[in-house]
C-alpha cells in the first residue's frame, strides 16, 4: 500500500513538474503529492522535500523538484526489483498544448536543415 501511495506521488509531481502554467487541478495534486510524501517518505525523501519547499519559498516558486523525484524513482526501481543503473529523469514537455501542432513544426525544421 506505501509504494502504491508513493507511486502515484512520483506520478503527480511529474505531471506538475516544469510546466511553465498550472492550474487549481495540477496545483491541488502537487500539493497532495507532496502530503503524502512527508507521511510515508523515507527520510532521504522527506528531507530533499524540506530542502525544496525551503527553495521553493526563497526564489518565488523558482525550485527544481527533480531531485525529490529522483529519489523516489530509485526508492520505488528497488522496491519492485528492478535495475538500479538507469539514465537519470528526463522530463518532456511539449512547447505548447496541442503535441500534433508542435510535431508538424520540428518535423518542418528536419526537411528545411541541409
Amino acid at each position: 500500500m506505501r509504494i502504491q501511495f508513493l507511486l502515484e506521488a512520483y506520478r503527480r509531481l511529474e505531471a506538475a513538474a516544469n510546466r511553465p502554467e498550472s492550474g487549481k487541478e495540477e496545483q491541488d495534486k502537487f500539493e497532495s503529492a507532496l502530503a503524502d510524501i512527508q507521511l510515508l517518505g523515507t527520510k532521504p525523501q522527506i528531507e530533499e522535500l524540506m530542502r525544496f519547499l525551503k527553495q521553493w519559498n526563497s526564489s518565488e516558486g523558482n525550485a527544481s523538484i527533480n531531485l525529490l523525484l529522483e529519489l523516489l524513482r530509485t526508492h520505488l526501481r528497488e522496491e519492485l526489483s528492478l535495475e538500479k543503473e538507469i539514465p537519470g529523469i528526463k522530463i518532456f514537455r511539449f512547447e505548447n498544448r496541442h503535441p500534433n501542432t508542435a510535431l508538424k513544426r520540428d518535423a518542418a525544421k528536419s526537411r528545411r536543415a541541409p
